[in-house]
């Protein structure tokens, strides 16, 4: 009998400590949606990301690395490469999000800048005047393909076709 009190005063409590936390997510999430704008004035800049990590990238390789942009403002977002410092990777042309809308921007990425660097930097100019400026930011390592590597798929894809011929 003493087990089935406790049982019941067990989930009882349970029960309370649910209710409270429902009550206190519908607040948190009332009075957060309340006090954001709906729509912000002008063209507004927002990223997923700002950077990226390619991990080991081989020599020679030029990997193209994609970031979306999303315009959550009320007019057309407008966005142009900055001119650059460095010899770097090929930049997508200027571009404009519509109201609402994203976009992805690819970005080529230069082997050699991150061989010396071990990242590569793109930037960007806006019509957004709370960001006028941004930029993405991709890092890597880049390593030397080695010969057995190479001699290995070589050995292997000769050696099919014969395998192939004897079935």
């Amino acid at each position: 009998m003493f087990r089935l009190r406790s049982l019941a005063a067990a989930l009882l409590c349970l029960a309370c400590i649910g209710a409270v936390v429902r009550v206190g997510m519908w607040w948190v999430v009332t009075s957060v949606a309340s006090t954001q704008p709906v729509a912000t004035a002008g063209p507004r800049l927002q990223l997923v990301t700002d950077h990226y990590d390619l991990g080991r990238v081989f020599a020679g390789d030029s990997p193209t690395v994609r970031f979306v942009i999303a315009n959550s403002g009320s007019r057309p977002l407008a966005l142009r490469p900055a001119p650059q410092q460095c010899c770097g990777g090929k930049l997508p042309p200027a571009t404009t999000v519509e109201p609402g809308q994203t976009t992805e921007l690819a970005v080529d990425v230069a082997w050699r800048e991150l061989a010396s660097h071990e990242r590569q930097e793109f930037h960007f100019l806006t019509n957004d005047p709370a960001c006028p400026e941004f930029r993405l930011v991709v890092r890597g390592t880049v390593q030397q393909r080695r010969p057995e590597e190479h001699s290995v798929l070589v050995r292997k894809m000769t050696e099919e076709p014969k395998n192939q011929r004897t079935k």
